[in-house]
């Protein structure tokens, strides 16, 4: 009997040790996740943060500091090679990048490993895809640690004054860029 008892109450403060660790992670992460909308239409303003530069590497394996820029909407986009959604957005980009790279300053940020994901890695998909938009790489996870990534891709837009106005978690669809785009092109 002491025995099923003792197993019951170790049962029983496992949960509670469980429970309260993930409602603790949870009310860290809500509290210091950035802005987050899935309809870019909305009325509802939403809580608004600037943009804090943070260091990454460059295509030619030179230490840079990454910045927004003042002229342009900067788009930064964190993504890895392996991830599905992520190349499934790698051409919405592209087409930004090109057809509207005099209002869109964009910046791919790679989550590299060093493991799973590698500069050579990345550089051979985006060389094998033909794309032409810059690629930065977040080596030490900079980036992902200051704007606290814990799933990709995950897409900052920063207006030209550096506040963020849009973070999206998750594929970004063609419509979505679509509103963001006629909301800047006049």
């Amino acid at each position: 009997m002491k025995k099923n008892l003792k197993m019951i109450i170790i049962f029983v403060l496992a949960v509670l040790l469980i429970g309260g660790g993930t409602l603790l992670y949870r009310m860290l992460i809500n509290k210091a996740a950035l802005p987050e909308t899935g309809d870019i239409s909305s009325d509802i303003e939403t809580e608004k943060a600037m943009f804090v530069p943070f260091e990454v590497t460059g295509s030619d394996g030179k230490k840079i500091t990454l910045e927004h820029s003042s002229d342009k909407v900067t788009v930064i986009n964190f993504w890895a090679s392996w991830c599905t959604p992520c190349r499934e957005e790698m051409d919405i980009f592209e087409r930004l990048y090109l057809d509207h790279g005099d209002v869109f300053e964009i910046k791919m940020i790679n989550l590299t490993d060093g493991q799973r994901e590698t500069m050579d890695t990345a550089q051979e998909y985006i060389t094998k895809k033909g794309y032409s938009f810059p690629v930065f790489f977040d080596e030490d996870y900079n980036g992902v640690n200051e704007y606290y990534i814990v799933s990709i891709p995950r897409t900052l837009i920063i207006d030209k004054d550096g506040t963020i106005i849009f973070s999206i978690t998750g594929e970004v669809t063609e419509e979505t860029f679509e509103k963001i785009i006629s909301s800047y092109i006049k």
